[in-house]
């Protein structure tokens, strides 16, 4: 009987395996939705096949994988499950993203708003935080813009965040 190849992610050598097994063992986020199997009987989709191998075949670092297989399961990695919690969707789309990850914060991009620059309230955040840099406080910036001043906060914060990550 010939010898069967090793699974993909099985031939790349220990050292990558217990990398994997690592980000598995951490990365899906315990007690949330994150699990994509399908069904209970153990079977994958074709799309999460095709995405574990694509993962494999590239060599990707197992920071940066979107799933992860743990005990027979296909689960979402941290990340992955972190970016699905920050989307909001309307149906099967995309309309907002929520660049933060406390849920509170009203940041938001949205392709349909700003071209899907950062804004509250429809309000770009750099227009808020150049306000606040010409020497207007967060209360002043709201009353103009109609915002709260906790969203102005919110703004500001994340343009400081945004500033100090670019420089």
């Amino acid at each position: 009987m010939p010898a069967q190849p090793a699974p993909l992610g099985l031939a790349r050598g220990p050292e990558k395996i217990s990398a994997r097994r690592a980000s598995a063992a951490r990365g899906p986020v315990a007690g949330t939705d994150a699990v994509v199997q399908a069904g209970r009987s153990g079977g994958h989709r074709p799309g999460q096949e095709l995405l574990s191998r694509a993962q494999d075949a590239s060599r990707l670092d197992p920071e940066f994988c979107l799933i992860a297989e743990v005990r027979g399961q296909y689960v979402l990695t941290a990340a992955a499950d972190s970016f699905l919690h920050r989307v909001t969707w309307d149906g099967d789309v995309v309309t907002a993203w929520r660049p933060d990850d406390d849920p509170l914060s009203p940041v938001r991009m949205q392709p349909e708003t700003r071209f899907g620059r950062p804004s509250v309230n429809g309000i770009s955040t750099e227009v808020l935080w150049e306000h606040e840099q010409a020497g207007e406080i967060a209360d002043e910036i709201a009353a103009e813009f109609g915002l709260s001043d906790e969203d102005v906060r919110w703004a500001l914060a994340y343009e400081t965040s945004a500033r100090a990550q670019a420089a």
